[in-house]
């Protein structure tokens, strides 16, 4: 059980508010107060706004902090909380309630009588703590959301769970019914983050799931549980001889990608393409496009794709369009005696979502690839390196390539300045000059490949991408990793977390996977003169691979599954709560 359970009700510290500061014009005879009180033992809190009328009718909203488990117990001295007072028409006022815990209180004057059905959203809060450098005063702990309303009408009261997590810390769990590699993971941006397909293992033979998994933490279930919510629909396999095949519904390393920018009908649902049934089976990778609607958790096929896909990246523009890089296509030979994919896409694809049409487009005199790495660039989408795989059926070879292009919604390719190393499993993300970081992955030297099954090692360097040409960081990473996740924050800076310090073709002899944390702050001057600093106190529950991710824009960062050092999929997930008073 993540949260304790209640404990005996508490004596209330009470800080009213005087009666002065209303305009008794709205509702006469009224006063509003505000309770604070913290639950001991249990780790619990309550922030409760009192509407009194003749009748001394109250209004009761109570807030109950979930711990993630390794987040130990951060309610020891609360500090500030802050809530925002919603009115019928729209608007919002926010308040701060500050030395909660302490025993004295901020009047927060000027809070107008609330009518009928106020929403109170609960923004955050946070506990200070001692920095055993400085000795002053941080903060270190924010539980928040988007929103967590509480319609308040006369004599209703209501409790609610809120997610808690350290700032700038890792909450992990192991509360996945099954371990998961290969999931599309997305967020509805309110809170909950949907897991489509993927598989219980990363062998060749293990199928692919077909469920819908949801996860909320608006509020959180006690134990942070996972309930399916639908399957995928069947597809045919995208073949050379025209859909032969049987159909079938499992699916593993597709997209996910919540439309939220643009103009158009679909705001807000999540488009969902390609993938394969079974790992590494290109005889089965799909084309099928389907849109999810978080709000009635349905899900509607739409025009597919023109080439099916499966370990491809798609990117979603500002303007609305979403990008699709590479992957494995399904035109390998069927009577081929090799059972993997030879095939590797070198077309890129558009989807239009204000008239759900995809758009594709081959790229002349390009060698294809696949596991490059890709990065919004606002009105485009930038995509670099990647592996290729030089042919023959009893002694493949492969190695990479340094060739970078950009594509715009409106499928115009340009070709961007090398990268200059080849360049495969490498990670980029967007700083907030409109600037690129790329780290990590496989360097070759050009025209060098390896066979098979050998090991190499990772890189630990980092790049700047201006938007003309590639700068080396003034720092590299602490860790060489490749397969990691990379994320920008509200506030700019980036997040990278696992990865591998070596790989192979096929993965089984991938050692070490990593669990450690890393962050890039580009600082306000040039970005590449930022920092890397290693948060050792923040780790994944184990070392880990090829996570699923997606981002929460008041949560944070979701990491979901993966493979360990056996190639086994992991049975946990974790999520990265950056500072909710910093960036927007």
């Amino acid at each position: 059980m993540v949260g304790a359970p209640p404990g005996p009700r508490p004596t209330r510290r009470r800080y009213a508010m005087p009666r002065e500061c209303f305009n008794r014009s709205h509702l006469s005879g009224s006063c509003l107060g505000i309770t604070l009180f913290l639950r001991a033992p249990a780790l619990a809190s309550a922030l409760v706004l009192a509407a009194c009328q003749a009748e001394s009718a109250s209004f009761t909203l109570g807030i109950q902090p979930v711990l993630a488990p390794n987040q130990g117990s951060l309610l020891s001295e609360m500090s500030q909380i802050w809530v925002e007072l919603e009115d019928p028409s729209g608007t919002t006022t926010p308040y701060e309630i500050e030395s909660t815990a302490s025993g004295t209180s901020s009047r927060l004057e000027g809070i107008p009588i609330p009518p009928d059905d106020i929403v109170v959203n609960i923004k955050g809060f946070t506990i200070a703590t001692t920095d055993p450098a400085s000795q002053e005063g941080i903060s270190d702990m924010g539980a928040w959301g988007r929103s967590i309303p509480v319609a308040i009408s006369d004599g209703y009261d209501d409790t609610v769970d809120v997610y808690v997590a350290g700032i700038d810390r890792m909450a992990t769990f192991n509360s996945m019914d099954e371990p998961s590699y290969g999931a599309a993971l997305a967020s509805d941006g309110n809170g909950t983050f949907y897991s489509f397909g993927g598989t219980t293992a990363g062998t060749w033979d293990d199928p692919a799931s077909d469920s819908i998994l949801s996860w909320t933490l608006v509020p959180p279930t006690e134990n942070f549980t996972f309930q399916q919510v639908g399957t995928l629909p069947s597809t045919y396999p995208d073949r050379d001889d025209d859909n032969e095949g049987a159909t079938f519904t499992g699916r593993m390393n597709m997209t996910a990608t919540l439309l939220e920018h643009g103009s158009h009908s679909d705001l807000g649902k999540i488009l969902l393409t390609g993938g394969w049934n079974t790992f590494w089976n290109s005889y089965a990778t799909s084309r099928q496009a389907l849109l999810f609607d978080p709000e009635t958790l349905t899900i509607e096929e739409i025009t597919p794709m023109e080439a099916g896909r499966a370990m491809h990246q798609a990117v979603l523009l500002d303007t609305g369009e979403v990008i699709f890089f590479g992957g494995y296509d399904s035109s390998s030979d069927p009577e081929s005696t090799y059972s993997g994919p030879l095939n590797i896409s070198v077309s890129v694809e558009v989807y239009q979502p204000t008239n759900r049409t995809f758009s594709y487009a081959t790229i002349p005199d390009a060698t294809p690839t696949v596991l490059g790495a890709s990065a919004s660039m606002g009105n485009a989408a930038l995509y670099c390196g990647g592996m290729y795989v030089d042919n023959g059926l009893t002694s493949l070879e492969w190695g990479a390539i340094p060739d970078c292009m950009s594509v715009n919604g409106f499928l115009e390719v340009q070709k961007e300045n090398d990268l200059e190393y080849p360049t495969m499993l490498q990670a980029m993300a967007p700083l907030p000059d409109g600037s690129i970081l790329m780290s990590g992955g496989i360097e070759f030297q050009d025209g060098e490949t390896v066979p098979d099954i050998t090991v190499v090692q990772a890189s630990n360097k980092s790049w700047i991408f201006d938007g003309s040409s590639w700068t080396r960081t003034t720092e590299d990473m602490h860790e060489p990793r490749a397969s990691h996740v990379m994320v920008a924050l509200p506030d700019g800076r980036i997040v990278v977390a696992g990865g591998s310090s070596s790989i192979s073709w096929y993965g089984e002899d991938t050692a070490d996977p990593l669990s450690t944390v890393e962050i890039f702050d580009p600082g306000d001057g040039d970005p590449k003169d930022g920092t890397w600093t290693l948060l050792e106190s923040v780790a994944l529950p184990t070392g880990t691979s090829c996570m699923s991710h997606t981002t929460d824009p008041d949560y944070g960062i979701f990491i979901y599954g993966g493979l360990d050092s056996t190639e086994n999929s992991v049975q946990h997930f974790a999520l990265y709560s950056p500072n909710p008073l910093l960036g927007s």
